[in-house]
Formats: structure tokens, C-alpha cells, sequence
């Protein structure tokens, strides 16, 4: 066989040999990780899921004051939100899955009083942040199962931040909606919030669901497996994943936020670029208790 020709003569054998081994072992690597992912993913208890990706974000000290993505502030995509008529130009802003106090330290510098809270160990970095803030800013620890407990029964660890009390504006912090991954937990969040405050809107961001090509065969192997042997996320919907930087996330379509929305009552203004996010303007009447 001719060795391949050149501008400036033949490729040498080993360097093409070394190529397609090191093609071969990017494509046994990708598979390996993709393996990996799924064992976690479809092994991992329904209680479990929430606790690791809370200690997953613990981690990550780039979301805490001082860090590169606390420092980045404001997104352009959340700047226009917050310049759309119908958000409030002052008064107090709820923010959920705060992280370590990005959005609560934007707010405030902007003059809004905030109340934030966040289920993982950044709560504490979220205090500080609060406690630094030149606006009068609340910050509890806590996740949107509390806070829907807090709106419906007013008790649990954010009953401050249920009723009486009141928001113009609320903030549903980045991606933080991809955590909840049951529908039903989903509608119930955006339903008491509408409940709630009937005025307010809602600014939230998601992961976003791309579709794609089918799964690696190491990913299906490991589903054949978790099948046979009943591991607890065998049943996931193919939308819920798990990434070692967010743990459990849902990922969305653009049909399904808008449909969410319009459930709990709020007429959405979706962009899934250049991060899946949406805008919620209450429209109507809040939708009625259900049970």
C-alpha cells in the first residue's frame, strides 16, 4: 500500500497509526463516561437524588461570593428580563436556588430588597452574601418543596417567606427549575406561586432538551442492565439526566415550558437561546387549589 502523499512528501506509517489509536481510545473514553454517567443516573434512590446534587453544588466555590460565576452578575438574557414592562422597576424579589447570592447581590445593587433561599451548603456563602448586601435582603436555606409547603400550609423551614408576606417579582434562580424533576412538583411550584402573588411575574431558566442522536451503546447496555435488575431510576423519563457539575437535572422543551406556564396561569414569553429561559406574566385568574 502507498503511504498517503503530501504537499511535502508521504505521511509517515506511525503517525497515521497513532491517529486512529488515539481515535479509538477518545471513542472507548466517551463511552466510558457516558457508561458512567448512566450507572449513576438510573442507580441512584429517588431520595438520594436530591442530597448529591445539593453536595455537588456545595462544591463548586465558583458559585460563592468571590467566584468567577458570582462575579459574572447579571446575564444579558436577565437583563432584559428585568427591562420588560411588566417587571417591577422596585420593591422585593423572591429568589429560589439562589446558589451562593449571584442573583441576590445583582438585585440588590439595583435596589430591590430580596429574599433568597438554597437547599445546598452554599446557603451559608447565600448569608453572607445577604448580610452584605446594600439593600435589606433575607436568606434562608431551603428548597421548592419548602417553599410550596411555606405558600400552602404556611410552616417548614421558609414559613417566613409564605404568607403574609408578599413579592413583586419573583426569580426562580438559574436552571434551578431542572432540579425539580417531577412534573407534578412542577406545577405545584408555579401553582402556589401564582396563587400567592397574583401579579408577580416569574423569571426562570432551564437545561434545555436538544433531542439528538440515540444513546452511546454504553448507556443502552447499562439501561438493559438496570432493567433486569430493578435499580431504582430504570424508570426515568430519557429528559432526566445526570452531569458531574448539576447533578439531576430536567431538561426542557420549548412546548413544554410554555405549557407549564400556561397551566399555572401565566402567559410566557420562551427563548431557548442562548440559555433556555422564560419570562411569566400573570394572566386571568390564579388557578384554583387543587386538593
Amino acid at each position: 500500500m502507498t503511504p498517503a502523499q503530501g504537499p511535502t512528501g508521504a505521511v509517515p506509517r506511525w503517525a497515521s497509526a497513532l491517529l486512529r489509536a488515539h481515535r479509538a481510545l477518545e471513542f472507548v473514553h466517551a463511552q466510558r463516561v457516558a457508561a458512567t454517567m448512566e450507572v449513576l443516573r438510573v442507580g441512584v434512590s429517588a431520595a438520594s437524588r436530591a442530597p448529591l446534587t445539593d453536595a455537588i453544588f456545595a462544591r463548586q466555590r465558583t458559585y460563592a461570593p468571590g467566584g468567577q460565576r458570582f462575579l459574572d452578575a447579571l446575564h444579558d438574557w436577565e437583563v432584559a428580563a428585568l427591562e420588560h414592562p411588566a417587571w417591577p422597576r422596585a420593591g422585593r424579589v423572591l429568589v429560589g436556588g439562589a446558589g451562593g447570592g449571584r442573583e441576590l447581590a445583582a438585585l440588590s445593587a439595583r435596589g430591590y430588597e430580596v429574599a433568597a433561599f438554597e437547599p445546598s451548603g452554599l446557603a451559608d456563602d447565600l448569608a453572607r452574601a445577604a448580610a452584605a448586601a446594600p439593600t435589606p435582603c433575607e436568606a434562608l436555606r431551603g428548597d421548592y418543596a419548602d417553599l410550596v409547603r411555606a405558600l400552602t400550609a404556611g410552616d417548614g423551614p421558609l414559613r417566613p417567606f409564605g404568607a403574609p408576606a408578599r413579592f413583586d417579582a419573583v426569580v426562580l434562580g438559574w436552571a434551578s427549575l431542572s432540579h425539580v424533576l417531577d412534573a407534578a412538583d412542577r406545577r405545584a411550584l408555579l401553582g402556589a406561586l401564582r396563587r400567592a402573588h397574583p401579579a408577580a411575574p416569574v423569571l426562570l431558566s432551564v437545561h434545555r432538551h436538544h433531542g439528538g442522536p440515540a444513546a452511546p451503546a454504553g448507556v443502552r447496555a447499562v439501561r438493559r442492565v438496570a432493567r433486569a435488575l430493578g435499580w431504582p431510576g430504570a424508570s426515568l423519563p430519557e429528559p432526566v439526566a445526570f452531569t458531574p457539575f448539576t447533578g439531576f437535572i430536567y431538561r426542557f422543551t420549548e412546548a413544554e415550558l410554555g405549557a407549564l406556564a400556561a397551566e399555572a396561569g401565566y402567559a410566557a414569553t420562551v427563548r431557548m437561546t442562548p440559555y433556555a429561559h422564560a419570562l411569566l406574566v400573570p394572566t386571568g385568574a390564579p388557578p384554583m387549589t387543587i386538593g
